[in-house]
């Protein structure tokens, strides 16, 4: 959770949870490409909610690799593991996506590293708050323009320099000297402004970070994604806390990397159930995933961004990676 002058605030992970639901439901659903200005710019806005340098790039580079590149290679392996057993039981992936059938939505965790590892060069390097907002716009725009004339750099590279600009926006707010994390007699006001300003600039726009690609006027994206996502980042503060919702926002890199395999197994079981499969999908989706979030916490929390999976002790690198004493 954030931590601000040393409180917690519990409507965050209710905000994760919103984010990773819009992320599942547009991959059972395929539908409503105006929340794509909300989806993945909400998770990249959340990560940098908690910007951190640590000190120094040793630490703050061994903790992204815990958090994501670790989690990355552990849910690469299940999908390897599950993409085999597909192939034995004549199950296909039916993506609608555009995504790495195998990959699926671990991109976004490679992306997220290197979006890391970006801002804090910046943050190193550049001083001046104001500054570094140019930067960041001007790095994000050359990525935008990269997206437009397709032109792909490999590890997700472009698009995390277009991701860059709503990471620094989570900056940005985390550093804020209003009571942003505070109920306000104004949220009402803002959230029908945010809402407004959503509404009638969405339209026709859409972002795909997994392929680097947009679909209408730069700016207008920013506007759009931007109010969409204060209008959830404020919406959540007033309802404050949802008990399901809040736990897969607290677990959800394990959803974000267990749901797109239950997913395609699902689509297969259900497959003529017509209209009503996303329903039945999402709903069994989050169900087993529930569990699956229970079995990982417990015997696998270093491999889920739960616990360091590496550490540093003196000039030894420590790996982690003990299981069996754990069902013992």
């Amino acid at each position: 959770m954030v931590k601000t002058e040393k409180k917690r605030y519990d409507f965050i992970d209710l905000l994760k949870g919103i984010c990773i639901f819009l992320v599942v439901w547009n991959h059972v659903s395929s539908r409503h490409q105006e929340l794509s200005l909300i989806r993945v710019p909400l998770y990249f806005f959340l990560s940098g909610l908690f910007f951190r340098t640590y000190g120094e790039f040793r630490i703050f580079t061994l903790k992204k690799t815990n958090n994501l590149i670790v989690p990355f290679v552990f849910f690469l392996l299940i999908s390897l593991v599950v993409e085999l057993l597909f192939f034995i039981w004549g199950i296909k992936y039916s993506d609608n996506n555009g995504s790495n059938a195998l990959i699926g939505p671990l991109w976004f965790l490679i992306c997220l590293f290197w979006v890391n590892i970006l801002y804090y060069a910046l943050s190193v390097l550049l001083k001046n708050r104001i500054l570094i907002g140019v930067v960041v716009y001007l790095i994000s725009y050359i990525g935008f323009t990269l997206g437009n004339i397709d032109l792909n750099i490999p590890l997700y590279l472009d698009s995390a320099l277009s991701a860059l600009i709503f990471y620094h926006l989570g900056v940005e707010i985390n550093k804020t000297k209003f009571s942003v994390f505070e109920r306000s007699k104004y949220d009402f006001i803002i959230l029908v402004i945010l809402l407004i300003i959503f509404i009638f600039t969405a339209r026709h726009h859409a972002v795909f970070f997994y392929r680097n690609e947009f679909v209408g006027n730069y700016n207008v994206i920013l506007l759009s994604s931007f109010c969409g996502i204060l209008f959830l980042f404020v919406l959540s503060k007033v309802i404050a806390k949802l008990p399901i919702v809040s736990f897969f926002g607290r677990y959800s890199i394990i959803v974000l990397g267990v749901h797109w395999n239950i997913m395609h197994l699902l689509n297969f079981i259900f497959v003529g159930f017509g209209d009503y499969r996303k329903y039945i999908v999402f709903v069994s989706l989050m169900t087993i995933t529930f569990f699956i979030i229970k079995l990982m916490v417990k015997f696998t929390p270093q491999y889920v961004a739960q616990t360091p999976c590496i550490s540093i002790q003196g000039k030894t690198v420590v790996f982690n990676y003990r299981l069996l004493d754990k069902m013992i």
